[in-house]
């Protein structure tokens, strides 16, 4: 079955439409704590969801092993809690000057060798929105001024004794 639902979606991209990747996804998520079967089956079909969702949603890609290289579009301001963890894979995500919240875990990826390409500096950086446990501490975020490890670019703004 998934290898026919792959099969239909790669032969079909360009008739589906933006509402019609919201609506599977929401229809989806309705009977589903966790979407991240979706994204992965849509990953291995060389489709990326982001270019039709208003938001990465709520474990988006949770633990989704095959993912390593994640493409965050423009129009994307909201990276939700659970969205990337415990994808110990993923190697690359480039995340666009857009974002402006991160949620509790997004990038808790438990991969050794994340980086993290944001199209800001390293003050917008630490200024965004995020809560605790956003990221691994050890990931790099490479910014337009910067590239250090998260942990680093955030204590200069974080007191992290009062988290």
């Amino acid at each position: 079955m998934i290898e026919e639902l792959k099969s239909f979606l790669q032969a079909n991209t360009q008739l589906i439409s933006e509402n019609d990747f919201r609506t599977l996804y929401k229809e989806y998520a309705n009977g589903h704590e966790d979407i991240s079967p979706l994204t992965e089956i849509l990953t291995q079909a060389d489709i990326n969801p982001l270019l039709y969702l208003p938001e990465v949603p709520v474990r988006y890609a949770n633990y989704v092993e095959s993912l390593k290289q994640v493409y965050i579009p423009g129009h994307i301001s909201k990276v939700l809690q659970f969205a990337f963890k415990g994808c110990e894979n993923l190697e690359e995500v480039i995340l666009p000057a857009s974002i402006k919240l991160i949620g509790r875990y997004a990038f808790m990826t438990e991969s050794n060798n994340l980086t993290i390409k944001y199209a800001k500096s390293s003050d917008d950086f630490a200024h965004l929105d995020m809560m605790y446990n956003s990221f691994d501490p050890t990931a790099i975020i490479q910014c337009t001024d910067k590239t250090a490890t998260f942990r680093e670019i955030t204590d200069d703004v974080w007191d992290w004794s009062k988290i």
